[in-house]
């Protein structure tokens, strides 16, 4: 679960979800996702179960991967919700069969932008931080010194954590 996926599931969590499942191919993005402790299930993409008709409610796919987003249709119960945000994958193409979201009367949502939920979006910035559920560590944030950007890269590829950010201090010369 990259921080997308990671701030997702936080935000499910606080609004009461408590059944989450989280897919990162990654090995130390799942541990990272792991430590989190809100999750019932921290699975590689191959050990998603084929769900059948007994699939999620609700699939958030914010890894912009076409595979991934195949994957995500695949695995709604009938009635399910997928939610794609954030798509970045501009040459892959998602195979969906009408019939499937017909016959499972599923519904397929975009989350891009929304200009008139900045206030909202402030407020629930502010009770997620009141509960620790933004924490840099808990996330797998990890902050860096400007000059160990290599370091933040590779650590970053690794899957070790989900993003880096990097320190500047005002007080130095340009």
């Amino acid at each position: 679960a990259g921080i997308c996926g990671l701030l997702w599931s936080q935000l499910f969590h606080h609004s009461g979800y408590r059944d989450l499942v989280v897919s990162e191919p990654l090995q130390g993005r799942r541990r990272i996702a792991e430590g989190m402790g809100i999750f019932t299930q921290v699975l590689s993409p191959d050990e998603l179960p084929d769900q059948g008709s007994s699939g999620f409610d609700v699939v958030v796919e914010c890894s912009g991967c076409a595979a991934a987003g195949e994957q995500a249709f695949k695995l709604l119960r009938r009635g399910g919700q997928l939610c794609i945000f954030g798509y970045a994958d501009t040459d892959g193409d998602i195979g969906i069969n009408p019939r499937d979201i017909l016959m499972k009367e599923l519904s397929i949502v975009s989350s891009f932008l929304n200009p008139l939920t900045y206030p909202k979006a402030i407020a629930l910035v502010h009770a997620l931080h009141r509960d620790g559920k933004l924490a840099y560590e808990r996330l797998g944030i990890e902050t860096f010194a400007l000059e160990d950007h290599a370091t933040a890269i590779r650590r970053l590829r690794e899957g070790a954590i989900s993003k880096a950010v990097f320190a500047v201090d005002p007080r130095e010369p340009m």
